[in-house]
């Protein structure tokens, strides 16, 4: 069940350029990759949708083209969460599973669960 939360996310101070944490909410899901359930952040709206990891809170991808798409049919326009194991499987296709969990998990945890 998608949850709503506020995570934190590293990033660069706009008037200083330090390097700081800002504050993003957005909907808390699970998706499944090689078998482990890694806990993911749907933030933003139309073309801006992203989706972020939440331990890490490092941007994995970008949702805006697969939920601004005109569908023939309007019924089968995929939901955020669709859209979400749509790039998550684009990712592991590319890459394997077991890369893909490496690279998630080597970046410092800011967001404790």
């Amino acid at each position: 069940m998608a949850k709503n939360i506020t995570i934190k996310v590293p990033g660069k101070h706009p008037q200083t350029g330090e390097i700081t944490t800002f504050e993003l909410k957005g909907q808390r899901i699970d998706i499944g990759i090689g078998g482990q359930a890694v806990p993911f952040l749907i933030h933003g709206r139309g073309i801006g949708t992203s989706l972020t990891h939440i331990p890490s809170g490092y941007r994995i991808a970008l949702l805006g083209g697969w939920l601004t798409a005109r569908y023939a049919i309007p019924e089968n326009k995929p939901s955020r969460t669709a859209c979400a194991q749509m790039a998550i499987d684009r990712l592991v296709a590319q890459y394997g599973s077991l890369h893909l969990l490496d690279r998630l998990n080597c970046k410092p945890v800011i967001n404790q669960l």
